[in-house]
Formats: structure tokens, sequence, C-alpha cells
């Protein structure tokens, strides 16, 4: 869990709940080749889901992602158009 909140001088609050939900295999391999692969250092990619939810627990948004970083960076575009909006 990741937590943005407003009392630490962020625009919102915004928590962030991830999950891995899969490792997801080359399919185009064989099972020998599965385990040459496997032999050279191949590992199947992790897939995460993000929920992103203010602080009354409403949802803004549902994502899936490879990287942990794509959550934050998320999060520095949200705020960005927010501070944008709020200006105009």
């Amino acid at each position: 869990m990741v937590r943005f909140l407003e009392e630490n001088g962020f625009p919102m609050t915004v928590i962030i709940e991830t999950e891995e939900i899969e490792e997801k295999e080359e399919e185009s391999l064989t099972e020998l080749g599965k385990q040459a692969a496997i032999a050279f250092g191949y590992r199947p990619e992790k897939i995460f889901k993000s929920t992103f939810t203010d602080a009354a627990g409403n949802v803004l948004c549902v994502f899936e992602h490879k990287d942990l970083r794509a959550r934050i960076h998320w999060v520095n575009g949200f705020f960005t158009a927010l501070k944008l909006k709020n200006s105009i």
C-alpha cells in the first residue's frame, strides 16, 4: 500500500492498493525452450493490478502494469492535472 496524504502537502489523499495477479510466460516457447530460457536467466514477467482510491474510498482508477514505478508516475500525472484544473 502506498499513501499520498493531503496532510503531508499533496493536493488530495490518494491510496494505492497493489496486488500481483499473474506471471506471464512466453507462450511461443516449447517446454524444452522454456527450460533452456530459464537456464540462461529468463524469468516470467510479473503483472500487477493497482487500485487508486481517495480518502472516502471512491475508486479513481484501476490499471494493470509490469513496473511498480508506474503507480508513482500515474499519481504524479494525476496531481499535475488536478493542480492545472484548479489554477484555471
